[in-house]
C-alpha cells in the first residue's frame, strides 16, 4: 500500500472531512476562475488598504492553520495540482463557511528575468495563509484590490 494511503485511513474522522471539504473547495474554485470572464475576479476595495486590528486567539489561528494544512495537502495529493489563485479561493472560502472569517485574498507582483510574476495567497488579522511571510516578502502588494468569486455573495 502507498504510504499516502496508509496516512489517508489513519485519520480521523474530522481531519478526514477536512480533506475532503478542501478538495471540494478546491474543485469549486477552479470552476470559478474557469468560468468566470478575464478580469471579473477582480475589483477595487476601497477597504483593502485599511490595517486589520484584529487578533486571533491561539484556537481560532490554530482552526484556519488546519484548514491551511488540508488545502495543502490536498493541493498536493488531491485530484488536481493548483496554482496559487485557485488555493487562495479555496482558502478563503474554507474560512468563510466555516469559520465564518472573510480573509483578503492578496496579490503580488515581482519581476524576474524580464517577466513578471503573480502570487495570490490569503491575510487575515495580520497572518498570511497559502504561504509563509517570508515566501510572500519579495512580492509587492497589488494595492486596493479584492479577489471575488461566487463564495462572497
Amino acid at each position: 500500500m502507498p504510504p499516502w494511503l496508509t496516512k489517508l485511513f489513519g485519520l480521523n474522522r474530522q481531519e478526514f472531512l477536512r480533506l475532503l471539504r478542501a478538495q471540494w473547495a478546491i474543485i469549486s474554485a477552479h470552476i470559478i476562475v474557469a468560468t468566470k470572464p478575464k478580469g471579473s475576479l477582480i475589483s477595487v476595495d476601497p477597504h483593502a488598504d485599511d490595517p486589520e486590528l484584529t487578533v486571533l486567539a491561539e484556537d481560532v489561528l490554530g482552526r484556519l492553520r488546519e484548514w491551511e494544512l488540508a488545502v495543502d495537502r490536498v493541493s498536493e495529493y488531491g485530484l488536481t495540482r493548483p496554482k496559487c489563485l485557485v488555493r487562495a479561493l479555496a482558502l478563503r472560502a474554507l474560512f468563510l463557511k466555516h469559520e465564518r472569517i472573510q480573509g483578503h485574498i492578496q496579490v503580488g507582483v515581482q519581476k524576474r528575468h524580464e517577466s513578471f510574476i503573480a502570487h495570490a495567497w490569503v491575510e487575515y488579522a495580520n497572518e498570511v495563509f497559502g504561504d509563509t511571510p517570508p515566501g510572500v516578502a519579495d512580492f509587492d502588494r497589488l494595492k486596493k484590490l479584492s479577489i471575488s468569486g461566487h463564495h462572497d455573495r
